[in-house]
Order: C-alpha cells, then structure tokens, then sequence
C-alpha cells in the first residue's frame, strides 16, 4: 500500500503496517486477510504461528490477545486459512480450507469462493459483493446484498481484485482505496451505502486497489487497524 494511503488511513486510528509473509505469493504478502482474522465477538486476533514469532513486537503492541496457529502459508490453497467471513456468529467461506480454531462454536456457511472476506465488503447487515454464493448465504442469513460486477478493481501482479480488498469499514464510514467513482457501479454502490447507514470515502483519485483489506479493532477510545 502506498503511504499517500496508508497517509490517509491514518487518520481514522492507529495504523499497523503488516511485514510480508515469506511464503505467500509476492503480491499479496502482506495482505491482512490472508493474515490475519480477527474475531470481534471474542476479541481474538487470529495469524500463523511463524508470522506470530517473527514480529512478536508487533503483535503484542495490539490491544486483543493474538492466538497464532501451526499453520503453512504458501500458494493456492495454502492463503485461504484466515480469509473468512464472521457473519451473525457464522463463519462463512470454503469449508476444507477454514482452520477448526476459528469454527469453534460457530456454524460454518460453506461457499465456493475461498477468498471469502477479501470478496465481500461485509456491512452490519448487508454486503456488496460479485460473488452470487457468497450474497446468497448472506441473504439466507436475513442480510441484504449489492451485486456487483466482477470487473473494476486492480490487484498488481492479477488480473484483478474484490471490493473486500479495496475497501474498510470503520465505526459508519466505508474508506475505499482508490476512486469509488472510478469504478462502473461507484454511484450504485454509494446509494446502496448510504441506504445502509455508511458514509462512502474515496481515499485517493487512483483507481480502486486491493490492499487486503484492513483489520479493524476498535475500542472505546480508539481505532486500531492492521
């Protein structure tokens, strides 16, 4: 991410930079969705347990107790452990590839998509997404959903990106990396937010990028993002 952006993020709370991980494709190294995933229902950050021992100091500088997991990282399907969904106290994602820690006492809601939380901008009770199994779970779960097209979103080193990964939630704003308008549905997904609740805020007059998204920890007197 680039520090105009992270720039701008930072003015919403205190920012934490992720190192890369070694074994994940380059590109998406230090994507906090495939991380990191973070539980707000029980406070837990969950990421690798290698990750965890190679910056020890980062993660206890965050305000949640982190539980790393003796999990591999590597390429296809080895990035998809922490890319989940919470949703209504159901995780929602590829079943075989969601971690057995994350699940416990939780439903699973499987789907075909193993880039659950990287696909969906996930709002209080609705989401935006391109993927059509992934807003059917979400509407089977009593949300509302905005389908979008699977177009319009840059991830460097892919063909392209998902709005999860191009977007943040934080308190009642929607922060986008990049232009919303840029994007060929940006007014469509505007109204749907503000029918919503959220705020939309274009970051920079780039084209929208997925970064992987950020990992929101807030707290009564302030807002971590990772």
């Amino acid at each position: 991410m680039p520090k105009s952006l992270q720039d701008a993020l930072a003015l919403y709370g205190t920012l934490f930079p992720l190192p890369p991980h070694p074994l994940l494709p380059p590109p998406v190294c230090a994507h906090p969705d495939l991380l990191l995933f973070y539980d707000g229902e029980k406070g837990i950050l969950y990421t690798f347990l290698d990750y965890y021992e190679q910056n020890e100091t980062l993660f206890k500088a965050l305000p949640v107790k982190t539980v790393p997991l003796d999990l591999r990282a590597g390429e296809y399907p080895l990035d998809l452990h922490f890319d989940q969904l919470l949703y209504k106290g159901r995780i929602i994602g590829r079943a075989p590839f969601i971690p057995k820690a994350l699940t416990e006492g939780r439903e699973v809601v499987h789907v075909r998509q193993g880039y659950a939380k990287c696909a969906t901008l996930l709002l209080s009770d609705a989401a935006v997404t391109a993927d059509g199994g992934i807003a059917r779970a979400i509407c089977a779960l009593g949300g509302r959903t905005l389908t979008i097209e699977n177009e319009g979103i840059a991830l460097p080193g892919y063909d392209k990106g998902f709005i999860g990964g191009a977007s943040a939630v934080v308190g009642s704003s929607v922060l986008f990396f990049g232009d919303l308008y840029a994007h060929g549905q940006g007014r469509e997904i505007e109204d749907f937010l503000l029918k919503e609740g959220y705020a939309p805020l274009s970051l920079s007059e780039a084209p929208l990028t997925d970064y992987g998204g950020l990992i929101v920890i807030e707290n009564p007197s302030e807002i971590q993002t990772v």
